[in-house]
């Protein structure tokens, strides 16, 4: 039988493939695929199965902590997230749980504003122009999971 912490290492190498894979569809076409979402919120089902360190709660409220907030900014504001990014946040709380997940938003906001402010000041883009966030999404997921406990405890 394998020690548990292969099958932890499998996963979140699957976790990041997929993150990857989202990443490059969103930069491309603007749009996160639900096939691609149900497959994040899997390989969380499975981790919280084979990787028990984490409680069934951590998970059940990292699906909503960031999430919420941002179906509620969007029904606020409509258009501020899509819909994908709504969904992708809400499944990879079941991996990261809620102290990851909030990290990996707080992340992908705090990135992904540099890189608008950028384009703003470029002239690339205009007050109502948008972006593909997903890319964001996915580079704060694979942060805090690679080295969000490191980073939480600094």
């Amino acid at each position: 039988m394998y020690d548990i912490s292969i099958w932890e290492y499998l996963l979140k190498a699957i976790f990041l493939c997929i993150l990857t894979r989202i990443v490059w569809i969103d930069y491309h076409t603007k749009r996160i695929p639900n096939s691609a979402v149900l497959t994040v919120a899997a390989v969380g089902a499975v981790d919280m199965l084979l990787c028990p360190e984490m409680l069934f709660m951590e998970r059940i409220l990292g699906m909503f902590v960031v999430s919420v907030p941002m179906l509620g900014l969007t029904l606020a504001a409509p258009g501020a997230f899509g819909g994908g990014d709504i969904k992708l946040t809400a499944a990879a709380g079941l991996m990261l749980g809620v102290r990851l997940n909030l990290l990996a938003g707080v992340l992908a906001i705090l990135i992904g504003g540099v890189y608008v402010i950028g384009l703003l000041l470029g002239k690339k883009i205009g007050r109502k122009g948008r972006i593909a966030f997903g890319p964001f999404l996915g580079l704060g997921m694979a942060v805090a999971l690679l080295w969000g406990d490191q980073i939480l405890a600094w």
